[in-house]
């Protein structure tokens, strides 16, 4: 059974605190602090609230003979002038550095003041996770610092920090909850930590000064059209080219009014999670060179007929197409990941070509060479005319066309950029 009590605190505050020190209370003077809630189920205490809104915010370890073992995340939402959270020496749970309130174990960075004056603040190293809402309206920041060993950042965790300008997350961070940057208007720049597998939405509402990301392909497997469509970067229309926005090899969105035939972009990596959703596309070439599609990108493409998927794809969402789609062909190479991918969600699969060896050797010499970009290029101006066996392996890059982006192909693939 639960017991809920108000009851004032004696504490004492140390006269005298080095500025880098661990920050530690002993029980001597009297502080009225407010209320408590005390399991009695398991004898262990909740710090709830406290009345006043001080600069200095001591927090007991014991309340009536229990420990105070959480702190509730909502504690320091409205304590606009909170400078410094301390603690008392005697606690079980929690430890306070620099005025920053963390677990005695220093792996959760639980509260910081958000008054506090400094501009700039590291996060000490051995710190996995920041709480929900540690850093909430944290106004005078201006550059925060986690390190790396960093997993977790909890929800509402930087909301409302106007000032906040840089953030420096680890590539250890793999999961990000929602709201986190929310109304970070003075916010530049986010990189995406290299390991983040969880990104929830919406974490950059009201973001309107963010106008660059650093993205690696793997992010295309987060929902990044909704968490970047509040940003400056999104909402900027020359970082879009024909109808799509790219960035680090990540096809991010394809814009819905998009329609007739669409080539994804040479260099591209992966496709984002509803990139292509509910556009106008009648038929997409995906680029040689992206290895991943992810989800809900073509099953609401009311007009598309067909997507061609180049032999570089390994790896497809099941839920990037629907279950038996209707009136659609996947294209793709015999023996290839897309004719497998196509049978598996019943899907009408087109062979453009089977893959050989023979692939690109237009002058039929047994050897892969400048001979055979130079045959295309002489075919494509119209000097020379290459025969049907010809064509056949002349169409490199397997879109169903011969073309310049053949020629190109074979010869990164003679200088070493292909393999």
């Amino acid at each position: 059974m639960k017991k809920i009590t108000s009851i004032l605190l004696t504490l004492t505050m140390l006269a005298t605190v080095g500025c880098s020190a661990m920050m530690v209370v002993s029980a001597e003077t009297t502080t009225n602090l407010g209320s408590y809630e005390v399991f009695s189920s398991d004898g262990k205490a909740t710090f709830m609230d406290y009345t006043e809104d001080k600069a200095d915010v001591i927090i007991p370890s014991v309340v009536e003979g229990n420990p105070v073992a959480e702190v509730a995340p909502n504690v320091f939402l409205n304590k606009s002038n909170t400078e410094n959270i301390f603690i008392d020496e005697n606690s079980e749970y929690f430890t306070s550095v620099d005025g920053v309130l963390f677990t005695k174990d220093m792996t959760t960075l639980v509260a910081y003041p958000k008054n506090n004056p400094r501009a700039e603040y590291t996060v000490p190293d051995g710190v996995v996770t920041i709480a929900e809402n540690a850093f909430v309206g944290s106004g005078n920041l201006k550059s925060v610092i986690l390190p790396e060993g960093v997993t977790k950042i909890k929800k509402s965790c930087f909301r409302d920090c106007t000032s906040l300008e840089n953030i420096t997350i680890p590539d250890s961070v793999e999961t990000i909850e929602g709201g986190c940057f929310n109304n970070c208007t003075s916010l530049k720049s986010f990189d995406f930590p290299a390991n983040l597998k969880s990104m929830s939405f919406p974490n950059f509402r009201d973001c309107t000064s963010l106008t660059d990301i650093s993205l690696e392909p793997q992010h295309a497997k987060v929902f990044l059209v909704r968490i970047l469509e509040p940003t400056a970067f999104f909402k900027e229309e020359s970082n879009w080219e024909n109808g799509a926005l790219y960035k680090d090899g990540v096809l991010i969105s394809v814009k819905q009014d998009t329609d007739g035939e669409f080539e994804v972009k040479d260099g591209t990596k992966a496709i984002a999670m509803f990139a292509f959703d509910n556009s106008k596309v009648t038929k997409v070439t995906v680029a040689d060179g992206v290895e991943y599609i992810g989800p809900a990108n073509f099953d609401f493409c009311s007009e598309l007929t067909e997507v061609y998927i180049p032999e570089s794809v390994t790896e497809i969402s099941e839920k990037a197409f629907k279950k038996n789609q209707a009136n659609l062909v996947i294209s793709g190479f015999e023996g290839s990941y897309a004719e497998s991918y196509a049978e598996m969600l019943g899907i009408e699969f087109k062979a453009v070509r089977a893959s050989d060896d023979s692939l690109g050797d237009v002058n039929g010499d047994g050897k892969l060479n400048v001979r055979d970009a130079t045959a295309i290029q002489k075919h494509l101006a119209r000097v020379t005319e290459l025969d049907e066996s010809e064509l056949s392996v002349a169409d490199y890059n397997a879109d169903g066309r011969v073309n310049v982006k053949d020629a190109t192909a074979i010869q990164k693939f003679i200088a070493g950029f292909l393999i």
